[in-house]
């Protein structure tokens, strides 16, 4: 009779290309005639929501999924504690581990100890996967960046001019705990008062099947709202110096090499508006590493 089987493992957190190794660990009460002792390393993703009463999307894939067997052939194993090494190398190009409410990327390592005439024992290890992003190799982290965002309020009896927003930022390219400096002017040429201009850190998840792309944003941080930043009509107003920073805490995986999930950071302006009008908005994109830019310009 097996009591125990757990698959330990020396790391739990691992880098893509780095090598798993561990081992399974039996305590066996009685003497037992085992067919074979299994592990499987598998890596896949998937997706799952609802959309009303009968929309349900789902989708998933699959990076890699190997077994090894630890005996050669049938044995009978003496009772006693019995520990059976095993080593596997990741694939180089796999996204990270990253778990949400409608999806997820997940690693495993499963143990199956094959007995005959009897039910296989069965023990499953998550472990982590980790991406490594050094923005000093990305030429597009050390860009500065710029936007232009234009709206002309509707009106019945009058024509009115746009109100325009443009924001610039030194760098595209940023880390956790690093502040995010950018700029920002806006020129009202409407007759509508603009009530105020406030800025927010986005973090945007995509989740994809064929038929349907589930998106969700997540608030990083506190919206920032500029302290007297009400614009009458004909006026404008600019901002040299403005700062967020980026949560020490939020998710910077790489997701290129996975199909069904994304992520996207993002800098969001907002013109408020009073009603009836909608607010401008726009969003600039950005781009998130392990490893800060070494000359960072912000002039």
């Amino acid at each position: 009779m097996v009591e125990e089987c757990n698959v330990v493992l020396d790391n739990e957190e691992f880098y893509p290309g780095q090598v798993i190794s561990g081992r399974v660990e039996c305590n066996f009460s009685t003497e037992n005639k085992v067919r074979a002792i299994r592990v499987r390393f598998k890596g896949r993703a998937k997706v799952h929501w609802r959309e009303g009463r009968y929309g349900n999307y789902s989708a998933d894939e699959t990076y890699f999924e190997m077994e090894s067997d630890l005996l050669d052939g049938e044995m009978i194993i003496p009772q006693g504690q019995h520990k059976y090494p095993f080593s596997f190398n990741l694939p180089f190009l796999l996204p990270p581990s990253i778990s949400h409410e409608y999806g997820n990327v997940r690693y495993t390592v499963q143990a199956t100890i094959n007995r005959p005439w009897a039910f296989d024992h069965r023990n499953k290890k998550m472990f982590t996967v980790n991406s490594y992003t050094d923005l000093n190799t990305m030429d597009e982290a050390k860009k500065p960046i710029e936007l232009t965002k234009v709206k002309r309020p509707f009106s019945l009896f009058s024509e009115r001019g746009p109100i325009t927003i443009n924001v610039k930022l030194p760098i595209t390219g940023h880390v956790p705990s690093q502040m995010v400096t950018f700029s920002s002017h806006v020129k009202n040429n409407s007759n509508v008062n603009v009530q105020e201009v406030r800025f927010k850190l986005v973090q945007r998840f995509e989740f994809r099947c064929k038929l349907r792309t589930k998106s969700i944003d997540t608030i990083l941080a506190q919206e920032f709202a500029i302290i007297d930043s009400a614009i009458s009509p004909g006026c404008e107003k600019s901002w040299d110096l403005l700062e967020l920073r980026v949560p020490a805490n939020m998710f910077i995986g790489n997701l290129s090499f996975c199909n069904i999930i994304k992520s996207f950071f993002e800098l969001r302006g907002e013109v408020v508006l009073p009603l009836p009008h909608r607010n401008l908005e726009l969003a600039i994109p950005l781009l998130l590493g392990n490893v800060p830019l070494i000359n960072r310009n912000t002039s």
